[in-house]
């Protein structure tokens, strides 16, 4: 490879934002609420996917990675 001074730094893009803080007021208006956290959603996600390999990985194979 080519060292460090082929690198030319550029500015962020417009809306390349580093955090989104996400107001749920109006939503909450209507009668949404959490109904799990982060941590449980994440877990239950992991699980799906455990269970469900016969979905997952026919796309993994024929997405060429």
């Amino acid at each position: 490879g080519r060292d460090e001074s082929f690198i030319e730094p550029v500015a962020d893009r417009l809306g390349h934002d580093r955090r989104y803080s996400v107001n749920i007021d109006k939503i909450s208006a209507l009668g949404w609420k959490i109904e799990h956290s982060f941590e449980q959603g994440l877990a239950d996600t992991v699980a799906w996917y455990r269970d469900n390999r016969w979905w997952w990985e026919p796309l993994k194979a024929n997405a060429g990675l």
